[in-house]
């Protein structure tokens, strides 16, 4: 399946999706969910960036607002998420649940990506006006949706590495 197809699939199936995601061993996979997810992230700041850079009292020009918002976002987020997950393996290994470094990833990665067209419905509510309360309880819905994938995910993936308890039906 095509990965347009697997993330609306997520949201009607999220088990089968993640049965399939984890069934993979390629680490380039979850790069490139990775670094698409993050290329989203940026495109749905890039609204606020122009407005920030639009407003008289800007200093600082559009150009240098879009290119240190690249750097944070394209080079040391995935930094931060390959950190994230390998802590959430450990946390996990701790717990006595079978769960491989690659699949703590995958996951991770994978609900990042799943969420991430919703940071572009976010970036443009966050600059119209009047849409503030819309743009917060959004924001709400998208992180929460977001800890729900992940925790489903994981679950899924110590599932399927012999740990039934842990996993949901």
């Amino acid at each position: 399946m095509t990965i347009a197809n697997d993330l609306v699939l997520t949201y009607s199936r999220p088990g089968e999706v993640f049965r399939n995601k984890l069934a993979s061993p390629e680490e380039s996979r979850s790069f490139i969910y990775l670094i698409t997810g993050c290329l989203l992230l940026f495109l749905g700041e890039f609204p606020r960036l122009v407005q920030l850079s639009a407003t008289p009292s800007s200093v600082v020009p559009l150009e240098a607002r879009v290119s240190g918002y690249f750097l944070a976002i394209m080079i040391i987020a995935p930094l931060i998420f390959y950190a994230f997950a390998a802590l959430a393996a450990l946390a996990l290994r701790l717990g006595q649940r079978r769960i491989s470094w690659h699949q703590s990833r995958i996951v991770l990665f994978w609900s990042l990506l799943v969420v991430a067209p919703w940071t572009l419905v976010l970036g443009i509510a966050r600059v119209a006006p009047g849409l503030h309360i819309a743009y917060v309880t959004m924001s709400w819905a998208v992180f929460l949706l977001f800890v729900c994938l992940w925790v489903f995910g994981l679950a899924q993936a110590s599932r399927l590495s012999g740990d039934p308890e842990f996993g949901f039906q």
